[in-house]
């Protein structure tokens, strides 16, 4: 598939050690997870003015989308597939060049 599809090739055992580190991140989740709450502490103190509550607007986005985006906002989610799942929600904007301007994400039980 590898050479048909992506005009790439590899040994067996390369694919086989790189399954074996991928299975092993997915572990890493729980660690990742753990250090979420202290990820917001750091965002509060070096980003004045930013919201935290494991839902995340920058104090940058904010400013951002007050002075040159479109009053429009839009919602999105995808589900994570992940030992944790939830929904990634994202909120974002279409700023003066016509391209996505990210205003806030969270992550959530359920959309």
């Amino acid at each position: 598939i590898l050479a048909k599809e992506y005009n790439v090739t590899a040994h067996p055992k390369q694919l086989y050690r790189e399954k074996t580190k991928a299975m092993e991140n997915e572990w890493a989740f729980a660690e990742a997870y753990s250090k979420l709450y202290k990820y917001a502490d750091i965002v509060k103190d070096t980003n004045p003015g930013s919201t935290v509550k494991i839902f995340i607007c920058y104090g940058t986005s904010k400013r951002g989308f007050a002075q040159g985006c479109r009053p429009f906002l839009g919602l999105d989610g995808c589900h994570l597939k992940s030992p944790f799942g939830g929904v990634l929600l994202c909120a974002t904007v279409m700023d003066g060049k016509q391209g996505l301007f990210p205003v806030a994400f969270a992550i959530v039980e359920m959309e």
